[in-house]
């Protein structure tokens, strides 16, 4: 039997900000997915022989968007993302990447790419302030940024500011739920 949690579903606005609502979980996430994990209802034959890939569709391999990193001043502070045909803001100041709009980018393996580009242009302490983050622990806590959007409506005042994402040693590591607590105690 499961239980049904009740998590904070967004995360304040306070420096990366993030806030919200609660809402009912019954399933654990799959950090791999951008969204909650789910169990539709069983579809019927008609359904299940549309949904099936051919073999040839089953072997065709993923098409990774175009993604280039360029910086656009003489500081090394403010760069472009180019991820397919958008070009996202990006800023960098010690320890700290920013990415603007970054809910736009939600394939786990792009984001695990942007962020060893991010890295190789200027590496990002971990937690411990002692060791460096990693691509992939950089990767989740972008993806509980886009949880956050996601699950925020649309008139959410606090839903501008997950859109973007900072990088930084604090929040390594980190879900949603901690982050979300992290920001209402701060409060």
């Amino acid at each position: 039997m499961r239980k049904t949690f009740v998590v904070a579903a967004c995360v304040v606005a306070i420096g990366l900000s993030l806030v919200a609502c609660s809402q009912p979980v019954t399933q654990p996430h799959d950090r791999n997915q951008n969204v909650p994990v789910s169990t539709p209802a069983e579809p019927s034959q008609s359904q299940a022989d549309e949904k099936t890939p051919s073999a040839a569709e089953e072997e065709m391999p993923r098409v990774a968007p175009h993604i280039a990193l360029y910086p656009v001043d003489d500081e090394g502070a403010s760069y472009a993302l180019e991820y397919g045909d958008m070009v996202l803001d990006v800023y960098y100041q010690p320890d700290v990447w920013s990415v603007y709009e970054s809910y736009r980018v939600t394939d786990h393996e792009d984001l695990v790419t942007i962020c060893q580009m991010l890295i190789d242009e200027h590496p990002i302490h971990g937690s411990d302030y002692e060791s460096y983050r990693t691509a992939e622990d950089m990767a989740y806590e972008w993806e509980q940024h886009n949880y956050a959007y996601k699950l925020l409506p649309a008139d959410s005042p606090w839903r501008e500011s997950v859109s973007n994402v900072d990088l930084d040693p604090e929040d390594q590591g980190k879900s949603l739920r901690e982050l979300y607590k992290d920001r209402m105690t701060a409060e």
